[in-house]
């Protein structure tokens, strides 16, 4: 039960994170040469491109945070029921998903 919470806890937030992101990329408030931004010279080149680049990669860390949300709430059902085989399956899902998200969020901004 205990696994099962502390993982609702960490995807909760993680979708809270993500989610805040997001919805700042989208409106163009990360500041430019932010720590929080994304990475790469062509990202970081001048503040158009970054603007440009945190747009584009809005929609994947967006999409990353419901993920979150979602696993949030399997955490806690597997919690409920103390399964921890569904636990680790779900959290081994989550995070090759939720990787591919953020990969697809950094190429989509360097282009």
């Amino acid at each position: 039960m205990f696994w099962g919470l502390l993982a609702t806890a960490l995807f909760a937030w993680f979708a809270g994170l993500f989610g805040v992101w997001a919805w700042r990329a989208k409106d163009g408030q990360i500041p430019f040469g932010s720590p929080v931004g994304l990475r790469g010279d062509a990202v970081r080149a001048n503040e158009q491109k970054w603007d440009r680049a945190h747009r584009a990669a809005a929609p994947f860390v967006g999409t990353a945070a419901v993920i979150c949300l979602l696993q949030a709430g399997g955490s806690a059902w597997s919690a409920l029921i103390r399964d921890t085989t569904y636990l680790v399956l779900q959290l081994g899902t989550a995070l090759v998903l939720i990787a591919l998200l953020l990969v697809l969020a950094q190429r989509s901004a360097t282009r």
